[in-house]
């Protein structure tokens, strides 16, 4: 994972899982926090500036840059921001769920595939993805991706390659 502001290795180092069936997408985000009592959360209805939170954000373009992208965030108080693109207005039936630990933090995602035009079989489809974290801990707010993005998550010319097996 990058800072996107500095280009360098982030500190601390997110992880994100992903799997799927015939009918959704899930993936899980692994958070190390040495600071859980700073988390910050103050979004708290749906679709509220959850990307100003201690968060994580999952770009998905299952036409691998052809259509449009879907992004979903999640902050740790577990509160959903869905969008298709920058249209905050799309609302997904995605289910999500946070677990906050002694040193880490994490968020489950599983969204329905139709909902983002994709259809199982996913095996052997190529889609385009990116994998992001807000930490606001440190006072001064941080943001690092799986994929850099440049300082902006919404580049969907450099999110990463999803190879579905």
């Amino acid at each position: 994972w990058v800072d996107v502001y500095t280009g360098r290795a982030a500190k601390p180092q997110s992880k994100a899982y992903a799997c799927y069936d015939d009918k959704f997408l899930y993936i899980a985000f692994e958070n190390p926090e040495p600071k859980m009592k700073n988390l910050v959360a103050d979004a708290t209805g749906r679709d509220g500036n959850v990307w100003e939170d201690d968060s994580n954000e999952l770009f998905l373009d299952p036409s691998a840059g052809k259509r449009e992208y879907y992004q979903f965030i999640v902050n740790s108080k577990n509160v959903l921001y869905d969008g298709r693109g920058k249209d905050g207005t799309w609302n997904s039936t995605a289910k999500t769920a946070v677990k906050l630990g002694a040193d880490a933090w994490t968020v489950e995602i599983a969204i329905p595939l139709a909902e983002i035009g994709a259809a199982a079989p996913l095996k052997g489809q190529n889609w385009t993805a990116n994998f992001c974290r807000n930490r606001r801990t440190e006072g001064e707010a941080q943001a690092f991706s799986w994929s850099d993005t440049g300082e902006s998550f919404h580049n969907p010319e450099a999110f990463g390659k999803l190879k579905m097996e």
